[in-house]
């Protein structure tokens, strides 16, 4: 009896084994791993393996752990669906799903678990502009900078200043002087520049040291960027844009993003366009302007103006409005001297302009006159009681 019952007990757990088996093939009744077959539990143990060593830095396409998220237990499985429009419809952003799979918000990060592994830099260097082509970051240096983009590129940049009642110091290095009370053009392009840049211009005008004066310091300074002008009057120290009086700093087209600055300090006005042009003009009359030394600023019929061309030869920076170019018998001395002193200023005189805010009406004197006159003594500096010729005649 007992050898009887045995048998029935084996044939109802053989009886068992198969349904179970049977079950396991349709993947439909059997929960647990009671009766899994060997092939089932390795793939388990190879899930779970995964699950562990799972990194968020190992980018990969999303359908490739579709199988993972829907076996593993610890991650919020994401429907097939969502995952093949995320793969199919380029606009859709599969990082903006809920719940997001991405990892960092999408963004790659370096691993401090895998130091072996190499990350390319992402940054470029100051003063350039960064780009991507075929999935690579470009760098390149601004207009009017050179360098090395990834590190940084630096400014080459070149000035011509007027200085004192005024001195003036061409591009190309030539000195000379120009008293003319009339405004006149500095600096701009004869033409047009090549691109990218802009036309750009600065205009100034003098004013005689005092009654009687054949010196004169520039007092007004009219600069053009874009579709601005501003306008700096130096004996207030105010500021116009388009002829309306402004507040400094100024920002064009805003603070964030400007392509014009005006600022003041210490005394200076610092005008700028994001070309890397630049003018600056104080309180004792001085003036500067610094532009790129590049090639699109180069050449002898590149920039127009009293203050010269940019082609490392000084002995043609006096021109003629229409082109003529005066010729200098020594370059290396300050204009004019004594032989060319008419005409030096005929030339420079062809450069007066009068588009320009006009802030107070007084008449100009062009710099022939000045220098035509600049022998003769004015009767009310004779006889001034601080004059040297009042002090002359007392001691007779």
């Amino acid at each position: 009896m007992l050898r009887k019952s045995t048998a029935i007990l084996w044939l109802i757990a053989l009886f068992a084994v198969a349904q179970c088996l049977e079950e396991e093939e349709t993947h439909r009744f059997c929960n647990d791993l009671s009766c899994a077959p060997r092939e089932r539990l390795l793939e388990v143990i190879r899930e779970m393996q995964e699950d562990k060593m799972q990194s968020p830095y190992r980018g990969a396409h999303p359908n490739a752990f579709i199988e993972f998220e829907h076996t593993s237990k610890n991650k919020n499985p994401l429907k097939v669906s969502q995952l093949d429009d995320a793969a199919v419809n380029t606009t859709c952003s599969i990082c903006n799903m809920d719940p997001p799979p991405c990892l960092n918000g999408g963004t790659c990060q370096a691993d401090p678990n895998h130091p072996f592994t190499k990350y390319r830099n992402t940054t470029c260097g100051i003063n350039t502009d960064c780009s991507v082509r075929n999935h690579q970051i470009i760098c390149q240096c601004k207009p009017g900078y050179l360098g090395n983009p990834r590190l940084g590129c630096k400014a080459q940049t070149i000035r011509t200043c007027a200085d004192g009642d005024p001195h003036f110091k061409s591009f190309d290095g030539l000195y000379y002087d120009y008293q003319g009370t009339c405004p006149f053009i500095y600096s701009e392009p004869c033409t047009s520049l090549e691109a990218p840049f802009n036309y750009y211009s600065v205009k100034a005008k003098s004013e005689l040291a005092g009654t009687g004066a054949h010196v004169s310091y520039i007092r007004e300074v009219e600069v053009e960027f874009y579709t601005l002008r501003i306008h700096v009057d130096g004996n207030k120290r105010t500021v116009y844009v388009n002829g309306i009086k402004t507040c400094v700093p100024y920002y064009w087209p805003s603070k964030s993003n400007p392509r014009i600055s005006v600022k003041y300090n210490s005394g200076t006005f610092f005008i700028q366009n994001d070309q890397n042009v630049l003018v600056t003009y104080d309180w004792t009359g001085r003036l500067c302007l610094q532009v790129p030394n590049i090639p699109q600023f180069q050449g002898n019929d590149t920039l127009c103006g009293i203050a010269g061309n940019i082609n490392k030869n000084k002995a043609d920076d006096v021109k003629f409005k229409n082109g003529t170019v005066l010729p200098l018998a020594n370059p290396n001395a300050r204009q004019p001297t004594k032989d060319n002193g008419i005409i030096f200023n005929k030339a420079e005189d062809t450069w007066i302009t009068d588009d320009f805010l006009k802030l107070r009406n007084a008449s100009c004197i062009n710099g022939e006159q000045l220098f035509n006159n600049s022998d003769c003594v004015n009767i009310d500096r004779v006889f001034s009681t601080n004059s040297v010729y009042f002090r002359t005649l007392l001691k007779r």
